[in-house]
């Protein structure tokens, strides 16, 4: 997803049309086969459940008009706002910090086919302009989650995406890891080498062994 220069409304809003699109069209299975090789996407399809959601980088200055821009774009129900973890460590290493807090707004809707879709956005305090910029045009914090039932198929998933050289973002456990806001244990898995951050998420309702 490339955006343009926008001021931070205009920006905001297509991130999330550009979510509600992608969302209504893609499932788990193509989704892997666009990112893994054949086997590698095979072998990981078999234990994914869903398509959970995607995520992105927001800008901060527009956080408040979150709630109007996501019900604009199809994502009108269970609005709720919390801290996060996983992606508040990553920023920390980015900037050679201690984790930068880090707010996630998630909500979800329905696509005018009826497919239920959730969207996340993430909004980094007291970041400076400069990085805030440069950081949503490298697609940081943007990523693909899918849902897998268990911890047994986590750790599954897992060893496919070391494997396949997929490595855990900057300041983010090589393994999965627990988040009490949400009830998940989650593993995140960046591909090396692209221009652009290329991530997916893969979340589970039990807790990680």
């Amino acid at each position: 997803m490339t955006l343009a220069p926008l001021a931070p409304q205009p920006l905001l809003s297509q991130c999330l049309e550009h979510a509600a699109s992608f969302l209504a069209a893609a499932t788990p299975a193509s989704v892997l086969r666009a990112l893994l090789a054949p086997a590698a996407s095979v072998q990981v399809a078999a234990r994914v459940t869903a398509l959970d959601h995607v995520g992105f980088l927001a800008p901060s200055s527009a956080a408040a008009l979150l709630p109007q821009e996501a019900a604009a774009a199809g994502f009108g129900q269970g609005h709720r706002s919390f801290p996060s973890t996983v992606v508040a460590s990553e920023r920390g290493a980015l900037l050679g910090t201690p984790a930068v807090p880090t707010t996630v707004f998630r909500a979800w809707g329905w696509s005018r086919a009826g497919r239920a879709m959730t969207v996340e956005a993430f909004t980094v305090d007291g970041l400076p302009d400069d990085i805030e910029s440069a950081w949503i045009r490298a697609g940081v914090a943007t990523h693909v989650a899918l849902s897998v039932a268990g911890a047994d198929d986590l750790d599954e998933v897992s060893a496919v995406m070391v494997r396949e050289r997929w490595e855990a973002p900057a300041g983010v456990s090589d393994g999965p890891a627990w988040n009490p806001d949400q009830g998940l244990a989650l593993a995140y898995f960046d591909r090396p080498g692209a221009e652009r951050v290329v991530r997916l998420e893969y979340c589970a309702l039990s807790r990680p062994r």
